[in-house]
């Protein structure tokens, strides 16, 4: 009885080992200096690459909305190494909501990754 039991706890650990390890955005890793990488969702899409100054990288990012790619959005960043920057973008009304764009540097390059984000709505009460 006690082995059914261990054979029974192993079995969960291990299942729960393996549904936990799915990742569940996708990404990207920037590896040189100046070659872009692409990242987007059913409403909108990232561009990013990077250049070295001195210990920093100056990271450029590009987002744009799917149904109206003439609207760009640009910004650039500064990261040392382990730092990492995040961008949501999208509405609630989009396809799939809005999305989160992280940026991490580890050494010299930079990982790109896109997930969903779940909103709270709040709102503002002026009181009387």
């Amino acid at each position: 009885a006690q082995f059914g039991v261990t054979v029974v706890c192993v079995g969960f650990v291990l299942a729960g080992l393996y549904f936990s390890s799915a990742t569940t955005g996708q990404s990207v890793i920037l590896e040189r200096p100046g070659a872009a990488a692409r990242l987007g969702s059913d409403a909108t899409s990232a561009t990013a690459f990077f250049d070295i100054k001195g210990d920093s990288v100056e990271l450029t990012m590009l987002f744009s909305e799917a149904d109206d790619p003439s609207s760009v959005f640009r910004t650039r960043v500064r990261l040392m190494d382990g730092q990492s920057h995040s961008v949501i973008v999208g509405e609630v009304e989009d396809p799939g909501g809005p999305h989160r764009y992280t940026f991490r540097r580890s050494g010299y390059t930079v990982e790109m990754r896109l997930t969903p984000v779940r909103t709270i709505n709040a709102s503002f009460i002026v009181p009387d």
